[in-house]
């Protein structure tokens, strides 16, 4: 086949494991599935199209290489190996090819060419290149940059075997120091690599200025870029890196004047309140870190940012980008690594293990310092940006992580002590950093992740005491992202403690303490504790409406809450106008816009406002279309924003199913749930509430389709699965309340009157257990429940006489 025989061609580097399923993440991006190899291979191998699979570096023997196989039959898969074995996977032709380096022709202008030299040669230059071709075994890679170095004048044509010659020697010595490229490919090209870094290295350390600043700034950002991941490597994080430090001080002065003015209007506090305070600011003072953050100095010598000091990091951003060592990408404006070059720059000879964590550390500093903690960088932008940020946290933790292997390794292998070598006790600066790294897992759907580092720093800030300003927000933070993985109990447990802080702290009628209560109530209403959450959104959006107005951010945010409460009791026409005012009001507010994901929650809610509103009168087609609209919109929008598997997405596209359900496209609204619980079965698990959400509606789609054996055995995965939910309150959870009402609807359809009492029961007692008595689905059960009741009566009176008169008639 040809290359245009082929609907995509894609790649991998399964030169390590690690970077596989990096380049995986990058092929599940394309295909707008969840970011990992899993979803990535199952994608592949549901294309309709033909496909190639490009494996490349598939050198390590510890791989078990078939396992980035996907399935199919429509896709072919190409592997690059030096490892003979490898050949059993062919299965066409010979099964396998065997390939050299390039023609020497074709060597030579590639060199040349890369050198800017004329062709065709002259003898001279001819005879040179040819010698250079062979030694560096005609590898393309390698050929570029010795082209690269010629042309920068860091060695000349007929030196350049010399200087090849030092750095081969140079990088076989650190074969025993265990570096892990041993073969002589890799040799070679590294070589080339080493011979433009000495280039660099010598003009960082020359007696003349000319050029000495943009090389040593070119130096420190390739060593700090070899931890970001390889490619979209963004100049605005290092633009952002530097200004936002002094935005975070500025806002930190204006917590604390805003915090004295607030704290003056509460009740006067203790001798106990104000020593225990000067207790906390006294540990505080003395856990500050001393040293200033490790940073390229490019990063650390730039007070602010202007044009003088973006045309330092442009230039020192040219002289990678001039040796072939980073690619910038005019489109974008985004820079990008090749991952040889990637991982020479990580791994290089002549640096050592504890170099290496030194620029992991600046990797990370530099990520770290571009994210801003809330209450700030809430805007659309903000979002673009911490998603394109996650695999390069991703990445720098990762690496991370091995460097802190091989320390310990090493450690255990030192006959020092090893409390010398403790590092275990975290700094106050890495606890900040791990919470701006939650930030952004939490907002890319990553909530088990978010949720560890939040609990990391949840511990190491807890003896600053419930009423220090780091503890509420940390409590905040991982309330919120508990809430997102269905832990309500968990959830409303923090946000009730932070309440009171606030409450302790700065009253009833502060902004902060509202927001918190309006958090706390979106707690009550996931555990099904519905009077209680209504009670709190009517308190908060009514002190938000005082204290900020109507058209803040968080007063808008309150209303939306406010009007799915008063949904939960079907005062559908007070949940539209509320919802209706949140879209409105989000979508002319500068912090938010129409395509923030606040805005596309409260569409959402809107949409399911005109799906709900009177759905037992058949002439509501119009409600049906507005819903299918908005739902239509805030699904390409999460689609666009966030990928086509995050659960906010496959949220939207249930709810959107439901709608055609609810439209008479029973059997198309069944397919979009079936696909949507395929993804989130494999991404969230079986048991998530987003996929018993799904599963759910699901099961009523079956019933209204009559297929009710299949719909019973769904609600009874559904039933069983929330009785055991962390959100369930007393082991009862309102998903789980409408899947026992429409397991007595499918029980009674098919005659099975005891078991369609029994769900019927179990629900109302679900319903009781979670304090429902006074709701209105409290009388419709008990309706359902009575007629049920009745029916059964019926039922056994008819079975009794029929056996009367069959005794009579045998008699």
């Amino acid at each position: 086949m040809s290359i245009h025989s082929y609907w995509g061609i894609f790649w991998i580097d399964a030169s390590s494991d690690e970077l596989a399923k990096q380049t995986f993440q990058d092929i599940a991006k394309i295909g707008g599935v969840a970011d990992n190899m899993s979803a990535a291979k199952y994608w592949l191998s549901n294309l309709k199209y033909q496909w190639l699979l490009i494996i490349d570096n598939a050198d390590n023997p510890q791989i078990k290489i078939d396992h980035y196989f996907p399935g199919g039959e429509r896709g072919h898969i190409l592997l690059t190996t030096r490892i003979p074995a490898h050949r059993d996977y062919g299965t066409v032709g010979f099964q396998y090819s065997h390939f050299e380096g390039l023609d020497q022709n074709d060597g030579i202008d590639l060199l040349l060419k890369a050198a800017s030299k004329p062709l065709p040669p002259d003898s001279l230059t001819e005879r040179l290149a040819v010698s250079i071709t062979q030694a560096l075994g005609s590898l393309p890679l390698a050929l570029i940059h010795a082209g690269k170095a010629i042309k920068r004048g860091l060695c000349k044509l007929e030196h350049y075997l010399d200087y090849h010659k030092i750095e081969r020697q140079r990088v076989r010595d650190a074969q025993s120091k265990g570096f892990r490229r041993s073969d002589e490919i890799y040799i070679n090209i590294y070589s080339t690599f080493e011979i433009n870094f000495r280039g660099l290295e010598n003009k960082a350390t020359a007696q003349s200025e000319e050029g000495r600043t943009e090389a040593k700034d070119a130096i420190q950002l390739l060593h700090m870029f070899s931890f970001f991941h390889r490619e979209n490597i963004q100049l605005e994080f290092l633009t952002r890196a530097i200004v936002y430090p002094k935005i975070e001080q500025e806002q930190q002065v204006k917590e604390q004047r805003k915090r004295a003015v607030d704290s003056s209007d509460v009740k006067k506090r203790s001798w106990a309140q104000i020593f225990n305070e000067m207790v906390v600011e006294t540990v505080v003072l003395f856990s500050k870190d001393r040293t200033p953050p490790v940073l390229p100095e490019v990063l650390r010598d730039i007070d602010g940012l202007d044009h003088e000091n973006e045309v330092r990091l442009r230039a020192a951003l040219n002289e990678l980008t001039q040796l072939s060592l980073v690619s910038h990408n005019d489109n974008d404006d985004n820079y990008s690594m090749h991952p040889v070059v990637h991982e020479w720059a990580r791994e290089r000879p002549e640096l050592s293990t504890m170099e290496q964590a030194i620029w992991c550390q600046a990797a990370i500093s530099t990520l770290a310092q571009c994210i801003l903690l809330p209450p700030l960088a809430n805007t659309e932008e903000d979002e673009r940006f911490r998603r394109d940020l996650l695999p390069h946290v991703d990445h720098v933790r990762e690496r991370q992580q091995e460097i802190q292997k091989s320390i310990s390794r090493n450690r255990n292998k030192s006959w020092r002590p090893n409390w010398l070598f403790d590092k275990s006790t975290k700094t106050r600066t890495q606890i900040i950093q791990l919470a701006k790294f939650s930030r952004v897992y939490a907002q890319c759907g990553r909530w088990d992740e978010a949720k560890r580092l939040q609990l990391e720093v949840k511990e190491f800030i807890a003896p600053l005491g419930l009423e220090h300003l780091s503890t509420i927000r940390i409590k905040l933070d991982l309330s919120v992202t508990y809430w997102q993985l269905g832990q309500g109990n968990e959830a409303a447990e923090l946000q009730s403690q932070v309440l009171q802080a606030h409450i302790n702290l700065f009253g009833e009628e502060n902004s902060d303490t509202l927001k918190v209560m309006d958090v706390l109530g979106e707690s009550r209403w996931q555990q099904g504790q519905f009077t209680q959450s209504l009670e709190l959104h009517e308190r908060a959006f009514n002190g938000m409406k005082r204290k900020l107005g109507l058209d803040h951010e968080n007063t808008l945010k309150a209303a939306d809450n406010l009007g799915r409460a008063h949904a939960t009791f079907w005062r559908m026409n007070n949940a539209r106008e509320l919802h209706t005012l949140a879209v409105e009001g989000m979508k002319r507010n500068s912090k938010l816009g129409p395509m923030h994901l606040d805005t596309l929650v409260a569409m959402d809610h809107l949409a399911t406002d005109y799906l709900e509103i009177n759905p037992n009168e058949y002439n509501r087609g119009e409600d049906l279309d507005l819903a299918y609209k908005l739902l239509v919109e805030v699904f390409c929008s999460r689609k666009k924003k966030l990928g086509r598997e995050h659960p906010y997405t496959l949220w939207a596209a249930a709810n959107l199913a439901r709608v055609k359900g609810a439209q008479g496209k029973l059997v198309e609204g069944e397919s979009d749930l079936r696909a949507g619980l395929m993804i989130a079965t494999r991404n969230l698990g079986a048991q998530h509430i987003g996929t018993l959400f799904g599963k759910l509606h699901l099961g009523q789609n079956l019933i209204r389709q009559e297929r009710f054996a299949e719909a019973i055995r769904v609600l009874i995965e559904v039933a069983d699965g929330h009785r055991h939910m962390a959100s369930a309150n007393n082991g009862e959870h309102p998903d789980r309340l409408s899947a026992l009402h429409h397991l007595s609807i499918g029980y009674k359809s098919q005659g099975k009157l005891d078991e369609a009492v029994k769900a019927c029961e179990e629900a109302i007692h679900g319903l009781t257990a979670i304090g429902g008595q006074a709701h209105p689905y409290m009388m419709q059960l008990i309706g359902i429940l009575e007629d049920l009741i009745g029916l059964r009566a019926t039922s056994r009176a008819e079975c009794i006489s029929e056996r009367v008169s069959e005794v009579f008639r045998a008699g």
